[in-house]
Parts: structure tokens; sequence; C-alpha cells
């Protein structure tokens, strides 16, 4: 940058002017809120890390059958359970209602495939 001969008293340089302060306070709050909640996402990645290799070790010296045979009933608990998030949940709710009330149209695989090949047929 180069200073001008007669310098902004605001700035010291020429046709630049400082941003107001609250500007840069604002923003330097919001840089260190960023930060911190940076910091807090890997602390969490860490942790669950450092848990899951704390239970390989453990794993890998336990002997005892039953709590082997505990722990492998929840994996498959685990494997065969899945989770719907809220939109997910209100969009099955709102179509199972649809089907309780007669509201839905359904096809055979072979009416689906005709409709299909007809409208592909339709446009050429």
């Amino acid at each position: 940058m180069k200073l001008c001969g007669n310098p902004s008293k605001t700035t010291g340089l020429c046709g630049l002017v400082a941003p107001p302060k609250d500007l840069i306070i604002d923003s330097y709050a919001n840089f260190q809120e960023k930060q911190l909640t940076l910091k807090s996402e890997n602390m969490n990645i860490m942790d669950i890390q450092s848990v899951k290799i704390d239970l390989i070790h453990w794993l890998s010296e336990l002997e005892d059958m039953s709590v082997l045979e505990q722990i492998q009933s929840l994996k498959e608990e685990q494997e065969n359970s899945f989770q719907l998030n809220t939109e997910q949940g209100k969009e099955l709710e709102s179509r199972l209602e649809r089907y309780e009330k007669g509201e839905m149209r359904f096809s055979s695989w072979d009416a689906v495939k005709k409709r299909i090949r007809d409208q592909a047929n339709d446009a050429l």
C-alpha cells in the first residue's frame, strides 16, 4: 500500500476508509464463535474415535463368551434397524393416512411398464 502526500486522518492511506469499530468487533465475535463451534465438533469427533479405539482394545482381549454374544446381538439389532428423520416420518405418516383413506392409486408392474413404453413411443 502506498501512502499519499495528504493521508486521511482515518486510515493514513490514500482513498481508504477504516470500517466502523462495531463492524470489526461483530466480525471478530462471529469468527470466534465459528472457531469454538469447529473446536467443539472436532472434540466430539475425537471423543468418538477415542471411545471406538478403547472398545476395540477391550474387545480384542475379551474372553467372556456371554459378553461377546451380547455385543454380537446388539450389533445385529443395529444392522437390522434404521431411524427415520423428522421429514421422513411425516412423509410416511402422510402416505399411510392417504392409503387408509383409499386416496392412493396402485398399478401392477405390467401396467407400469406398458404405461412407460406408451409414453416413450408417444414422445418419438
